[in-house]
């Protein structure tokens, strides 16, 4: 009895201990931002000793009596560092929200300058991610989101290869400036500029069509003016925001992705036959008073005797000729795409190759694109996070004449059925074996497309590399300062030739070159403040300051005699590019040099936001923003732009009971946004000489073309909204 009584004692002093010894404890829920479990997150003291949280986020760590340092940490989300005091004998309850991370986003939506929750959002967002905008084959990004977000409108300019898309968000907003939205990739606002190459060929340069829609993870368009605020006269057309892929915490991730689609001309113009053309010119020639048979045009003319336009008119009668088929075709469109993705400990890097090649419906025109992109994150420490990012592409656009300037417009307008795109000559020696053959443009070769088709060479070029960094310092728990700077930069070349053939006056052949450069820098930083932080009301102040700057130059030749197109000849491209006189002399004739003006625009910023949350349901938004434009006069050269906002859930209401809506949010704004789209020299007072010869006292006479305008200022739109969510 004495031996069991000791055993019994020793396991109740034992089992006592264990409990005195739990009671030393820290214990709580880690949720992320919305309130949900996550579970496998992980909390460890100082001293490295640490515990899981279990499938419902719950955790208990033992630790000694004392101040004690806890981490908490969650793939995808910020590490939350939070200092306690734990007295002896007590089981202390901390429960903590996780804030996302803000490269790994979820639930979150980006705003400008930073993220929310859905919940939170007091502006018009519509958020589209990366499965939706590759989900089908588009000739550029901004394509895909026709029909992805409510109030965008997306009308391709012509169909062609390469071509620019018109984008507009809750229509156009500017009576005398530019309406397209400022779209920005990772932080930084890059250059759009529609007409860098002109509008030759009936068609406008896409410059975002060298971005590699599979390296996208998200895109956040921003419509109404809470929304665009804080990007004040930038985001007066709306902003789009591109968030691009990163990589992961740990592990090695590596995709590929082929496809393979065809296009076709969603429906083709009724047009005429010859017959039902002859006939419908016949009537009117003799409503008109004529008699016999009606001339026709490259055969006859309303003089030609009677006898000379019937035989014309009965040849005609011969050919039929479907202009739009032989100028149309089934296109195809290729796309490979490579992807890898790998992390450590403290880093991560996503690396991304594409190849897309892309057809339109129109013969002999395609839009090859190969690009790359590296993102590097790096995490030093949990105060300090660097993102970099770089891209390089190469996008080659082979040119054929569109619209009012020849080809698939030309079939559907001036080109006749009874004209026949060519007939083949053929020469034989004398033991009557074929020597050659030749195509014979029938109905003089400078009005027949085909001529034009066969005869003009045309490509262009552009050369891209975007790089951004961002450094984000976390000093305090609630105070964050981001540091970032990109560089955008552009070349265009423009290369085209036509064949001799085309001259009708002296047989030459003629070449035209031309290089167009633009570069775009930004720097800039924030800082936001974490006033209150709590579970249900939090207080959160940015302050931030941005410059950007953009030149552009470029030089050109026309040539004349060359033997093809600059791409087609190395050395003539060489030398072009190195302006040596000597070595393009060798092989073609300069008839003119030309230099495009540099032009420099600068653009700087201070901004400030208000974001406060009242029991979860109630949230305020207020933004200022002050931008400074080179482009204005010197007194009007600052604007200021403010909005605000507010939201409410009233389905968070405790008095809300409803079966049937589960969400119910209202949320209404106002704010004031500019436009900066004009030309750059607007403000300029402009001169022109008299380049006839003509003086005056034996001087050059100079005369005005623009008055200047030191009081031209900001365009300016005030808009207000309001709207009704539910679900």
């Amino acid at each position: 009895m004495i031996r069991i009584a000791t055993l019994a004692s020793l396991f109740l002093l034992w089992g006592s201990c264990e409990v005195a010894m739990a009671q030393n404890a820290v214990q709580g829920r880690v949720t992320d931002d919305q309130g949900n479990a996550l579970p496998s997150a992980t909390v460890m003291t100082a001293s490295g000793k640490g515990v899981f949280t279990d499938l419902d986020g719950q955790y208990t760590l033992a630790v000694s009596a004392g101040e004690q340092t806890l981490t908490f940490s969650f793939i995808g989300y910020l590490n939350t560092v939070k200092t306690v005091n734990v007295r002896a004998g007590e089981a202390k309850t901390l429960n903590i929200r996780l804030r996302e991370d803000a490269v790994l986003l979820n639930e979150s939506v980006v705003v400008g300058y930073g993220v929310q929750r859905k919940k939170e959002v007091t502006g018009a967002i519509s958020t589209i991610d990366s499965k939706e905008i590759t989900a089908v084959q588009t000739p550029s990004f901004e394509a895909a989101l026709q029909g992805q977000a409510a109030g965008v409108q997306v009308t391709q300019g012509s169909g062609m290869a390469g071509s620019g898309s018109i984008v507009r968000i809750r229509g156009l907003s500017s009576i005398s400036a530019g309406g397209d939205p400022l779209y920005v990739i990772d932080g930084i606002p890059i250059t759009q500029d529609y007409f860098a190459g002109g509008n030759s060929g009936a068609m406008n340069r896409n410059p975002l069509a060298s971005l590699n829609p599979n390296d996208i993870k998200d895109i956040q368009v921003l419509k109404d003016a809470a929304a665009t605020g804080i990007y004040g006269s930038r985001g007066a057309n709306g902003v789009i925001l591109i968030t691009t892929k990163r990589g992961v915490k740990k592990g090695i991730q590596v995709s590929y992705g082929s496809s393979i689609g065809y296009g076709e001309p969603t429906s083709r113009a009724n047009m005429m036959n010859t017959e039902e053309y002859l006939t419908i010119r016949q009537e009117a020639w003799e409503n008109d008073g004529g008699t016999g048979y009606v001339w026709l045009p490259y055969l006859t003319t309303a003089g030609s005797s009677p006898e000379t336009r019937k035989a014309a008119f009965e040849r005609a009668m011969e050919t039929n000729t479907d202009w739009f088929d032989l100028f149309s075709r089934r296109a195809q469109k290729t796309q490979q795409n490579i992807g890898l993705r790998s992390g450590g400990e403290k880093w991560s890097m996503y690396n991304g190759v594409s190849y897309d090649k892309n057809e339109s419906y129109a013969v002999g025109n395609s839009y090859t694109r190969t690009s790359a992109r590296t993102n590097f994150d790096w995490t030093p420490n949990d105060k300090i996070k660097v993102l970099l990012s770089g891209s390089t592409s190469k996008g080659q656009n082979q040119r054929v004449r569109g619209g009012w300037s020849g080809g698939i417009g030309a079939a559907m307008s001036t080109a006749l059925p009874y004209m026949a795109p060519y007939v083949v000559d053929s020469t034989f020696d004398a033991n009557g074996s074929l020597v050659s053959t030749e195509r014979n443009y029938e109905l003089n070769r400078w009005f027949n497309p085909m001529a034009y088709q066969d005869f003009v060479q045309w490509r262009e070029t552009e050369r891209r590399q975007i790089a951004t960094g961002q450094i984000i310092v976390t000093p305090h728990e609630r105070l964050d300062i981001v540091m970032n700077g990109g560089y955008d930069n552009s070349k265009l070349e423009n290369d085209s030739y036509e064949n001799s053939a085309l001259d009708r006056t002296n047989g030459f052949a003629y070449g035209n070159w031309s290089e167009y450069n633009a570069r775009n820098y930004n720097v800039g930083a924030n800082a936001t403040f974490r006033a209150i932080d709590r579970d249900t009301t939090s207080l959160a102040i940015l302050v931030g300051a941005e410059a950007q700057k953009f030149e552009s130059d470029g030089f050109g030749f026309n040539l004349r005699d060359s033997q093809g197109p600059a791409y087609a000849m190395p050395a003539l491209r060489d030398s072009l590019f190195g302006l040596h006189d000597s070595l393009y002399d060798a092989v073609s004739t300069v008839t003119n040099a030309y230099v495009n003006q540099y032009r420099t625009d600068g653009f700087a910023s201070t901004f400030a936001r208000v974001n406060y949350n009242l029991k979860d349901r109630y949230f305020f938004q207020a933004t200022a923003r002050v931008d400074g434009s080179s482009r204005f006069g010197q007194n009007n050269r600052f604007g200021f732009f403010p909005s605000a906002a507010a939201g409410w859930v009233i389905s968070d209401e405790p008095s809300f009971k409803s079966e049937t809506i589960s969400f119910l949010k209202f949320r209404t704004s106002w704010g004031r946004t500019g436009n900066a789209s004009i030309d750059g020299f607007s403000r300029f007072a402009l001169y022109n000489d008299q380049t006839q010869g003509a003086t005056y006292a034996g001087d050059t006479i100079v005369f005005p073309t623009q008055p200047g305008n030191p009081d031209l200022r900001w365009e300016t739109v005030e808009t207000i909204d309001a709207s009704l969510e539910m679900g």
